[in-house]
């Protein structure tokens, strides 16, 4: 027992270290770069609790770094480095320190972006960004020392402070245009909120995406990460044509029309098809965005088969007409016939009589024939005439679909049928 959760340890910590380079790399720093910081104290659970808190504050750390909000990048990878202390965030860190010092001329913080540019050299001397970080030294470093002889220096020792009775909400969102309203405060994300402690709701908007809500409590002296997931808007897909058509989008059945709803797709490209029995069938390559309403018609002609089949139908039908017809003719001389037949026992029959009579047996059994081979043609044409209906299921072309993916995709699709998985590519 030991031993297994001592390795599931080991892969927790390996998984939490691998998204650490991943989002590191967004800010420059080479996944390669990444070696395990040294564990903190504590508890299985408590070491994995500490690694995430750290990525969602280095997370949001890259995201107000990429929106120029360098003060509040600095804040995030500060508390980030103070849970995880990676020599990667370090430089991610001083990166955001430097640039916001050119911005307030803050000492503190040029001391600060000096200290952990040597920690990442220091702790990966070979790392991919050792260039990047020597140049930076080269160019701060100056300034650090005409400020030192300056006397100004002397206002970068760091502050002693209380710990806040606040707490510090760093929210941010994928999405660039969001807006987060909290406390009665609202702000562009990445956008910080300092609020007393205690439990706050977080309503995250943005056009093309549906509102989140978060509730989030807030500890005095701690940033704390929120991150917010929008999910987007999906477009609404309908199909004009005829009943009973089977549609298909990306190879995934999405309903039988009528639809009772339009099918629900995520953004992207998209090939739908439609097809019904005895029809050639249709399809078309479609790009859907955010919330966006498209109509479909889908013109299904009849096939040659299916009008073949019609035709047969027609024929067999006409055949087993005509055999009633026959019949009833036969019938009728074999009726006039034993009536005959009847007085040639009673009374007997003139010369005239018994011609009349041998040929109304002769109609009978020509009549009798014709009907035999009427209802056999009509069978066998009735039967001609299934087996092309029946048979006659063209599917709409995929090709251009199949051509164009290139890598597996998982996509959601939302359809009148309930919602599927998708998996499509080429393999």
């Amino acid at each position: 027992m030991t031993s297994q959760r001592s390795v599931g340890s080991a892969l927790a910590r390996h998984a939490a270290a691998l998204l650490v380079a991943v989002a590191l790399a967004h800010l420059g720093v080479a996944a390669t770069d990444l070696a395990p910081p040294a564990q903190a104290q504590g508890d299985d659970g408590a070491v994995g609790d500490k690694r995430a808190e750290a990525e969602r504050l280095f997370r949001t750390g890259e995201r107000a770094y990429h929106a120029g909000r360098y003060d509040m990048a600095v804040r995030a990878f500060e508390a980030s480095y103070e849970l995880l202390p990676a020599p990667q965030i370090a430089f991610s860190t001083a990166q955001a320190l430097r640039l916001q010092y050119f911005v307030d001329k803050d000492v503190v913080q040029l001391k600060r972006a000096i200290e952990l540019y040597r920690v990442y050299l220091d702790g990966l001397p070979q790392g991919d960004r050792r260039e990047v970080a020597v140049t930076h030294l080269a160019e701060l470093e100056p300034i650090w020392l005409r400020l030192e002889a300056a006397g100004a220096a002397d206002t970068a020792v760091p502050r002693v402070r209380e710990r806040p009775r606040t707490g510090l909400l760093a929210l941010s969102s994928q999405v660039d245009t969001a807006v987060a309203t909290v406390a009665g405060k609202s702000g562009e994300l990445p956008f910080e909120v300092e609020v007393e402690p205690g439990r706050y709701e977080v309503t995250v908007t943005a056009d093309g995406y549906i509102s989140a809500n978060r509730t989030i409590t807030a500890v005095a002296g701690a940033v704390i990460p929120v991150e917010v997931v929008l999910e987007p808007v999906p477009a609404q897909v309908s199909v004009a044509t005829k009943d009973g058509a089977e549609i298909l989008i990306d190879g995934r059945r999405a309903g039988v029309t009528p639809l009772a709803e339009p099918v629900r797709l995520l953004p992207g490209e998209y090939y739908v098809s439609v097809s019904k029995r005895g029809h050639h069938g249709w399809g078309q390559e479609l790009t859907v965005e955010r919330g966006q309403e498209v109509s479909l018609e889908a013109d299904l002609s009849r096939t040659r088969m299916r009008i073949a089949s019609y035709a047969v139908f027609g024929f067999a039908g006409l055949s087993f007409l005509s055999a009633g017809a026959t019949a009833l003719q036969a019938a009728s001389q074999t009726r006039e016939a034993r009536e005959l037949e009847s007085r040639h026992e009673s009374e007997g029959l003139t010369r005239p009589e018994i011609e009349r009579y041998n040929r109304l047996r002769s109609d009978r059994d020509n009549y009798a024939r014709f009907t035999y081979g009427l209802v056999g043609a009509g069978a066998i044409a009735g039967i001609t005439g299934f087996l092309l209906y029946w048979f006659d299921t063209p599917q709409a072309e995929t090709g251009a679909y199949r051509a164009r993916t290139t890598s597996p995709q998982v996509r959601p699709l939302f359809s009148p049928e309930g919602a599927v998985m998708s998996l499509s590519g080429q393999f």
